[in-house]
């Protein structure tokens, strides 16, 4: 390549280069700039927000007279955070509002952009005894002819209804509110004797109740489906109520709810906002015994629950046992007198305990955590159920005998191999020849 080839090339690299450069500069410092908005509020000369207009980079706002020749005019730039409006005093007539909207100056020339900018102008109605200016709060806007603004005022003849002036009031979602004049409420009684200013002032009524929702206070009822009753709780807006645990003899407590249905369960955070009605999902305890090998009980609040009951059940077992065994001794003991004063001759009398009928009758609850003590399940099984814990190519592990109440941990690293993910552990009856027991395998994720 020549030298003046190397040149050119060099040349047209650098204009290329100044051209990006020029863009970059242009589109950072001049388009960015002139698509940003501002916003400046526009207030009356007594103070009353009129309205929020927005504008990019320069513009102005042309104030009005009544028959729409130019008042004044205030040039807004990015500084221009707040303007006042100055009213034209007329006599017998009533600035009701200012109507501003946005007008465009159309340039001639074709390099210049055209001029947005706002007119205002006033809106003027007759004046009678006394004027009423109506504004809404924060949550609140008044309708003029469909539109939201933010006041509006009203001449007022003496002695007339309140209530035929008040002006329709656009409200944020989940709210309602009333009209007050300073912290007075209005009401239909109320006397105007001066000119007012009334402010509708807003409150939170999620329920459409005309109620302030922060200041009622709701009922809570339970339904427990037990013998037992818990009393109604009074509660505030959203207060939360502690989900009382219930305990019986005879079933087994799941969880609140709130349809009869038990669709829509209650979770601890929950919080109350109208009358409610909790109703608790229970289970009697005689048709979980014979489910929970197939399907064992995997919480353990619930497992906790079964234990209690299963050991009140034990005990009435065990007191049975006691009074049968007490009668026959006291029979056993009488006969052996009788034998020995009526010189009867007989074989020893001895006493024979009969532990495996009287253990037939007991329940018992086995209990399997992982190696760090982590609850698993738990499933109800009769005296003496043999349980096998196999592997999962199942080979046999470990067996037990259960004769009492059993906690049986289920050692990840010895059932699975390190290649394979535990799933679960499934649990089933099987038998073998006459031999009947609880089979306890682990399941691989596919």
């Amino acid at each position: 390549m020549t030298n003046r080839k190397k040149i050119r090339k060099a040349r047209l690299f650098g204009v290329i280069l100044i051209l990006l450069l020029i863009g970059y500069f242009a589109y950072n410092n001049i388009y960015l700039p002139s698509q940003k908005e501002y916003t400046t509020k526009v207030y009356s000369d007594n103070n009353l927000l009129i309205d929020q207009i927005k504008f990019k980079k320069n513009s102005k706002i042309q104030v009005l007279n009544e028959d729409e020749s130019i008042k004044n005019e205030i040039d807004l730039n990015k500084d221009t955070k707040k303007i006042i409006i100055q009213e034209q005093k007329k006599e017998n007539l009533l600035l009701s509002n200012w109507e501003i909207k946005e007008a465009i100056k159309k340039e001639e020339k074709f390099y210049k952009k055209d001029l947005k900018y706002f007119i205002a102008k006033p809106l003027y109605i007759d004046k009678q005894d006394y004027v009423l200016t109506f504004k809404g709060d924060q949550r609140s806007s008044i309708l003029e002819n469909n539109k939201p603004v933010k006041y509006t005022t009203k001449p007022y003849k003496k002695d007339s209804a309140i209530n035929d002036y008040l002006p329709e009031v656009k409200i944020i979602e989940n709210h309602n509110g009333n009209w007050f004049i300073g912290n007075t409420k209005l009401s239909k009684d109320t006397k105007i004797t001066s000119d007012t200013t009334l402010t509708f002032k807003t409150f939170q009524d999620v329920n459409d109740n005309r109620l302030n929702d922060f200041t009622e206070k709701f009922k809570v009822s339970f339904v427990t489906n037990i013998d037992k009753k818990i009393e109604d709780k009074i509660v505030s807006w959203e207060g939360k109520v502690p989900l009382p645990k219930l305990q019986s003899k005879e079933k087994v407590f799941y969880d609140w709810y709130l349809d009869k249905e038990l669709k829509n369960k209650v979770e601890e955070n929950y919080k109350i906002s109208k009358d409610t009605t909790l109703y608790a999902k229970t289970k009697d305890f005689k048709k979980i015994v014979n489910t929970t090998v197939k399907n064992p009980i995997n919480r353990e609040d619930v497992s906790i629950q079964v234990k209690n009951i299963l050991g009140e059940q034990n005990e009435t077992v065990d007191i049975k046992y006691n009074q049968e065994l007490e009668k026959k001794e006291k029979e056993r003991e009488e006969k052996k007198k009788y034998n020995m004063e009526n010189k009867v001759a007989t074989e020893n009398i001895e006493l024979v305990l009969n532990f495996h009928n009287l253990n037939q009758d007991k329940l018992n609850l086995v209990t399997f955590l992982d190696s760090s003590n982590k609850f698993i399940y738990s499933m109800i099984v009769p005296y003496g159920q043999r349980i096998k814990v196999l592997d999962e190519n199942e080979n046999l592990y470990k067996e037990y005998g259960i004769r009492q109440n059993t906690t049986i941990n289920l050692d990840e690293k010895e059932l699975v191999s390190n290649s394979n993910t535990l799933d679960k552990y499934n649990s089933e009856y099987r038998q073998i020849n006459d031999t009947v027991f609880v089979k306890i395998q682990p399941e691989i994720k596919k």
